[in-house]
């Protein structure tokens, strides 16, 4: 029987996931998190090969998601030399309860472990994230040895440069309307455009979900990408407030009313009438000549 992993349902209603994440970067999240390599630490040694054969996305995808993970959503340390990966925040989710079997667990863990960076960044993890739990204070104080800044060497060049001071890519709402608006008024001259923005703000204030300034950098992006004119940008925010999203997406394609339109023959590209009245009359007329064909054989 394989190892359970916990996934928290919330992760699908995290507004990181839902404003930034594509489906590739959720499925290649969860599979970090759920993967038979896996320990109850978070860190452990995962070949680029071994992903792109586990979750069949090409090693080039692979090497762009870690990236992306690592430097962008900052969730991730990958060692290149020791070919591990450290998520950062795992232990939060994956220790539900403590105990001593815990506890020899995750010191299993940490001796395994080659690049003693990685268990560095994850004990300045669990200190930014203040919890108060004594199996994380057990595990704090298990990894405290390897914060001593004095034993930084070989290893330094292999960890990103945020490591040392890792700051958490939630962002807190803007505190000031402002701001925003700031945001939104060098973005376009257009006022009807600045006011859709300004109204989609709004509805993401009702609906408890404020714009960050990261989520509106996200917004205007997508609707740089979906929208070439001002009148569809328009459109595609209105869409959103209407339906109290958290995002943008394509217009909806309108339906056409069928019941007034031919339906396309599948054999022949042209329309067939749904009134059955043409047909009998064809009917009635081709059966009328057979039959005045008939009476002309007798006469004759």
């Amino acid at each position: 029987m394989g190892i359970k992993r916990i996934v928290d349902t919330d992760f699908w209603r995290d507004e990181k996931v839902i404003d930034m994440y594509s489906s590739e970067d959720k499925y290649f999240w969860l599979y970090l998190l759920t993967n038979p390599q896996t320990k109850q630490l978070g860190v452990y040694k995962l070949p680029k090969r071994i992903i792109a054969f586990e979750t069949g996305l090409s090693l080039e995808n692979v090497i762009k998601l870690i990236e992306k993970f690592q430097n962008t959503y900052q969730t991730i340390i990958y060692s290149e030399e020791t070919q591990e990966i450290a998520i950062l925040n795992y232990l939060k989710y994956s220790i539900i309860k403590g105990g001593k079997p815990v506890i020899d667990c995750i010191e299993k863990d940490i001796k395994q472990v080659k690049n003693t960076n990685l268990l560095k960044a994850v004990y300045r993890k669990i200190i930014d994230g203040n919890d108060e739990r004594d199996t994380f204070k057990k595990i704090q104080e298990m990894l405290s040895i390897y914060n001593d800044n004095d034993n930084d060497n070989d290893n330094d060049s292999i960890v990103p440069r945020f490591v040392p001071r890792f700051v958490p890519i939630e962002e807190k709402p803007l505190n000031s309307s402002n701001k925003v608006t700031k945001m939104f008024d060098d973005y376009s001259e257009n006022t009807d455009l600045r006011q859709a923005l300004r109204d989609y703000s709004q509805m993401r204030n009702k609906i408890k979900a404020p714009l960050t300034e990261r989520a509106v950098t996200l917004l205007l992006n997508k609707l740089d990408a979906l929208a070439s004119t001002d009148d569809l940008k328009i459109k595609l925010l209105e869409q959103a407030i209407m339906s109290n999203w958290k995002s943008v997406y394509p217009l909806k394609e309108e339906k056409q009313d069928k019941s007034k339109q031919g339906k396309p023959n599948k054999f022949h590209n042209f329309i067939q009438s749904d009134d059955n009245q043409d047909l009998e009359a064809m009917a009635r007329k081709r059966f009328e000549k057979l039959i005045q064909g008939k009476k002309k054989e007798g006469e004759d």
